[in-house]
């Protein structure tokens, strides 16, 4: 299992992509995170599909991405587009079409 640092907690343990930003990533922006003085990157994990909604797996690994703080709030407030699709989401982001795996897949 996965730990990922988000604002309530300073718990992690190894991140098999590193603590990367999925989106930065796919958009090859390179990482919009800082480094911790640990020497990993600060990484936030983000609910594709709200937990507030309930659904069945919306707390499961296939509903995380890991993003940069900047991308996570992005998702939260900016015009974004999420498709769910078998085995990843489909995002229109800053006007690009992107194909981001839930973090369960990342490998």
């Amino acid at each position: 299992m996965y730990l990922v640092e988000n604002s309530r907690s300073s718990t992690t343990s190894g991140c098999p992509n590193g603590f990367a930003c999925q989106i930065c990533d796919a958009l090859g922006t390179g990482h919009g995170s800082f480094i911790k003085p640990n020497g990993e990157r600060y990484a936030e994990a983000h609910h594709v599909i709200p937990d507030s909604e309930q659904g069945i797996g919306s707390l499961g690994a296939s509903n995380i991405n890991i993003l940069c703080a900047n991308r996570h709030r992005q998702m939260h407030h900016g015009d974004v587009r999420i498709e769910r699709m078998p085995k990843s989401f489909g995002l229109e982001i800053d006007g690009k079409l992107l194909s981001i795996k839930p973090f369960a897949l990342i490998t």
